[in-house]
């Protein structure tokens, strides 16, 4: 746009200081100022690339995590923030993305980030999160799907993204991101309520019961609480391999179905009537006391 203001007043400039500026009918040079101005918008104005190339042109398989379109990241912070993602997603069985671009072709800033994650996320695992750097615009989103809605709230996010201005606008987009991703630790690690059984606190709670039993005896373990399907097992792979853990706990609390895969020193008919006996909340934890 600067070029076509420049034309214009080079235009201008002709049109009054020629003498025989009368030959030149100002209808004339109307015309040509909009149709300069109609080559120089065409010009400057980006290609549409559908979300699905442009996926596939940014994914890096060595940091999957990250979709850096415009170069703001260098090697070594792309490695940082690609482990911690990566840590994110496998502790708390979600999708997690950051997308940096320049270019949003002319998509609103919130339709750009969940066009973007519904190409890229893995369909076995329901929520997630991506956190849109938006240096087209300016107007940085951070887009959340299934329970990561409930966990980061709007209101969170809003505090992070404000909290990182300067240093997007100041262009340390590696300082921003340490600043951003973190709100993602707000949901509890290594366990996941499918069954609104048990309540946010209970939820941390647990979670950090966890993380001493991990730190104190180096068994990675995770609990999981679903409705088990009607014929057939619960997928179990899928949130063993999510949770890339030694030990599984899966609970129906409203059948009292269980299912324990590792080492338990507990039988899944023994949890089962510490269940009965002592409730849900109290069952689990005994359960991962005596691990």
């Amino acid at each position: 746009m600067r070029k076509f203001f420049w034309l214009i007043l080079c235009i201008a400039f002709l049109l009054t200081g020629c003498r025989k500026a009368e030959t030149v009918p100002v209808s004339g040079a109307v015309s040509m100022i909009q149709e300069t101005a109609a080559e120089t918008i065409t010009e400057t104005k980006a290609e549409f690339i559908p979300f699905a190339e442009r996926a596939e042109k940014f994914r890096n398989p060595e940091y999957e995590h990250i979709y850096d379109e415009c170069g703001a990241l260098n090697q070594e912070e792309c490695s940082l923030h690609n482990s911690y993602l990566e840590w994110i997603a496998s502790s708390r069985l979600v999708n997690a993305f950051v997308v940096i671009t320049d270019n949003l072709n002319d998509i609103a800033p919130q339709q750009f980030a969940e066009s973007y994650y519904q190409e890229i996320f893995d369909i076995t695992v329901s929520d997630g999160f991506l956190v849109l750097i938006n240096n087209d615009t300016n107007q940085d989103i951070i887009y959340t799907a299934g329970r990561c809605q409930n966990w980061i709230t709007q209101t969170e996010i809003s505090i992070v993204l404000n909290g990182a201005t300067r240093d997007l606008i100041e262009g340390r987009f590696s300082d921003a991101l340490n600043r951003i991703l973190p709100v993602s630790e707000q949901m509890p690690a290594y366990i996941l309520d499918k069954t609104a059984a048990l309540s946010e606190y209970d939820m941390q709670e647990l979670s950090e019961k966890i993380r001493l039993v991990q730190e104190n005896s180096g068994i990675q373990c995770a609990v999981v609480l679903l409705p088990f399907p009607e014929e057939n097992e619960p997928d179990v792979i899928v949130y063993q391999t999510g949770f890339n853990c030694d030990m599984l706990l899966l609970l129906d609390p409203e059948t009292e179905q269980c299912r324990i895969i590792g080492e338990s020193p507990l039988s899944e008919s023994e949890f089962l009537a510490a269940l009965e006996n002592q409730g849900l909340y109290w069952a689990i934890w005994n359960f991962l006391e005596d691990i």
